[in-house]
């Protein structure tokens, strides 16, 4: 939880000095870490 809110920390303060796009680009690296473990953990048991 503390990595998903200090990634978005992050997110926001590039894009506010650097580029609006890393804002974009920090949540969908950000969602994309949420869901594929769940998957993952899905798959298993299944099993």
């Amino acid at each position: 939880m503390y990595l998903s809110i200090g990634l978005n920390l992050l997110g926001l303060l590039l894009g506010w000095l650097i580029h609006p796009y890393f804002v974009l680009i920090v949540n969908i690296g950000i969602l994309i870490m949420w869901f594929v473990p769940e998957k993952r953990i899905e798959q298993e048991y299944k099993k």
